[in-house]
């Protein structure tokens, strides 16, 4: 697994200090707007198929927000909200399922690249020992990251998403 890529482009910082104050989480909708777009979620479970209005983002929020442990991912260069990254407990606690996605106009530059191997660094310091991502058979973008990470094909989960697993070493030292 890759370790010696630096983050340098990206800040990532849970989402939770702008869900519960009103001026906070209306920040937090704008944010999202760019990133909740049809061309980004179409990849993505029912649940996050919607049309991304405030009203629609903020109840969104509400309902996202107990499910998985949610980060924002900013630029640091403009400091801009870039993308989402959703981690949650997997299977066994030493296993954890990720997610991420980037608003179209923040494709291309290596941002998931370097969010999953800065992820996959995190875990393997914390005593993590896998990595799960689902990802859609036509979500080739996608699949290309997890594989240039290190992940290897897993098989297709029961919801027919096809599953990708990345084996930590454990950590450094």
């Amino acid at each position: 697994m890759p370790r010696d890529a630096p983050v340098t482009m990206l800040d990532v910082s849970p989402w939770d200090t702008m869900v519960d104050g009103a001026e906070q989480r209306r920040a937090l909708v704008a944010a999202l707007v760019p990133i909740l777009q049809p061309t980004v979620t179409r990849f993505l479970p029912p649940s996050w198929q919607f049309d991304p209005t405030p009203d629609a983002i903020d109840a969104w929020i509400e309902q996202r927000r107990y499910e998985a442990a949610i980060a924002l991912v900013r630029r640091r260069d403009t400091q801009a909200v870039a993308g989402i990254l959703t981690v949650r407990e997997g299977d066994t606690p030493d296993t954890l399922r990720l997610g991420y996605l980037f608003a179209e106009d923040q494709w291309g530059p290596g941002f998931a690249t370097e969010l999953v191997t800065g992820l996959a660094g995190w875990a393997t310091d914390t005593g993590v020992a896998q990595l799960i991502a689902g990802v859609e058979a036509d979500n080739a973008a996608s699949s290309a990251v997890l594989i240039k990470v290190g992940f290897e094909p897993a098989g297709v989960a029961a919801d027919g998403v096809d599953e990708y697993r990345l084996i930590l070493d454990g950590p450094a030292g």
